[in-house]
């Protein structure tokens, strides 16, 4: 592979040496130093890559600010999702522990109240 391209570059030397002013396909070209409309000097190509570049980084800012915030407003509402979940549960137990105490206070009242009847029909 490398021979051939080797081969390939000195028949394109000797093809180059051989051509001349009276050669086919070749004329003589007015200023053949103008630059042609469109192009753009290395200056001009380096500014505007630096200009990409600079663009490209201030989109990748923007888009690292925009996953931090929403990281940062995901985590808080985890945070208060479980400070929620926390509370809900506290006045779960509350209020299960209210109605035990309430089921309990019943059912001594009652208790009283049966064994107060009975010894009132008793006396009867």
């Amino acid at each position: 592979m490398d021979l051939q391209n080797k081969t390939d570059a000195l028949d394109v030397d000797r093809t180059c040496l051989s051509l001349t002013v009276k050669s086919a396909q070749i004329s003589l070209k007015t200023d053949p130093l103008r630059v042609p409309a469109g192009t753009v000097t290395p200056q001009e190509w380096a500014q505007f890559s630096q200009y990409n570049v600079a663009h490209a980084q201030e989109a990748m800012h923007a888009s690292q600010l925009m996953r931090e915030n929403a990281s940062l407003t995901r985590a808080k509402l985890q945070n208060d999702m479980a400070a929620q979940r926390r509370a809900t549960e506290f006045a779960l137990r509350k209020r299960t522990h209210s109605e035990e105490q309430s089921r309990h206070e019943l059912e001594w009242q009652l208790k009283i109240v049966s064994k107060n009847f009975s010894s009132f029909v008793l006396c009867v």
